[in-house]
């Protein structure tokens, strides 16, 4: 409508109780919006996980970003998203025993991200990203990358880049994976290790086409 496009996906209950469904355990939605605001291209998006039998698995996550050409050529993106998980506790919410663990109460990450975009030519174009992410009062993580993509046609695509990604103390984990800190279970949570480092880089080439 307008040139704005809307997505809504909500699931139905995923676990039962003695042959009884349990109220909203399970359920997942997600709702996103996108479309032009005048020069700029706006997007936003929220999702939810409802308990699970876990009850520790649920989370909810919003995003909001936009993209604006600022001269001939240039064109600047940025972003921002936000993702609360549960920690395992029966009430769901934050404990005194998390918090003393350096672990925010309702265990909430936040990333925000700044691109930029140069039209080398017609069919060429070079982009730039940076990220950044807060995880707990002690950590940090950022990702940069440079970009190039070539338009061969109007459906396929060349591209080639390179990455760095650095996050400084805890060490890479997986994303739900359970630890046990102060005797209480922490879902999605990373392996506290202040002092460390790790870093990656990448090098990503490929061919994209729509069909």
């Amino acid at each position: 409508m307008s040139g704005f496009t809307g997505n809504v996906m909500v699931t139905m209950r995923n676990s039962t109780t003695n042959n009884n469904y349990v109220i909203d355990r399970g359920r997942y939605s997600a709702f996103s919006l996108s479309g032009p605001l005048g020069p700029v291209t706006i997007n936003a998006a929220y999702h939810a996980q409802a308990f699970t039998a876990a009850q520790g698995d649920e989370y909810t996550g919003y995003a909001i970003g936009g993209m604006m050409p600022i001269t001939d050529g240039i064109s600047v993106s940025a972003g921002y998203i936000s993702t609360k998980t549960g920690n395992g506790t029966a009430a769901g919410q934050g404990t005194s025993a998390i918090a003393a663990n350096n672990v925010r109460d309702d265990n909430r990450t936040d990333s925000y991200n700044l691109g930029i975009g140069f039209d080398l030519s017609q069919a060429t174009k070079l982009l730039a990203n940076y990220a950044s992410s807060n995880v707990v009062a002690n950590q940090s993580t950022t990702l940069m990358n440079v970009m190039l993509v070539n338009s061969l046609s109007a459906r396929t695509k060349v591209y080639g880049g390179l990455g760095y990604g650095n996050r400084v103390g805890a060490s890479i984990g997986t994303l739900g994976a359970t630890n046990a800190a102060g005797g209480v279970n922490l879902a999605n949570s990373p392996v506290t290790s202040a002092g460390t480092a790790s870093s990656n880089n990448a090098i990503v080439f490929g061919v994209a086409h729509s069909f």
